[in-house]
């Protein structure tokens, strides 16, 4: 048994989802490239160990809620009124190509 666990410590690191780079892959459905982007160039969340990189989930579903974007969704009095027509105010297609009929006399 860890001396943790005798002592009735709770460390950190037991409380952790640890995920490798293909697991946090397929949870966020990103490629390879894309995450070594985010992971360079936005400071994404990551464990660096010897020869193995490894992801705290809850640190990544903190980086996800940071990012988010609430929705622009007005209220309904705001809306702008559709664009459809009604049934009288229909457009009509103007016929396209030769017109059809008696032709020119000659």
């Amino acid at each position: 048994m860890p001396l943790s666990r005798a002592l009735g410590i709770i460390l950190p690191m037991e409380n952790r989802r640890l995920l490798t780079n293909k697991e946090v892959q397929a949870y966020l459905q990103i490629s390879y490239q894309t995450l070594w982007r985010l992971m360079k160039n936005d400071s994404f969340p990551y464990i660096k160990l010897p020869r193995r990189l490894l992801f705290d989930l809850a640190a990544v579903d903190r980086w996800l809620d940071e990012r988010a974007v609430p929705a622009l969704i007005p209220p309904p009095c705001a809306r702008r009124p559709s664009s459809r027509r009604g049934p009288d105010q229909v457009k009509r297609k103007k016929p396209r190509g030769r017109r059809k009929g008696p032709g020119p006399k000659a």
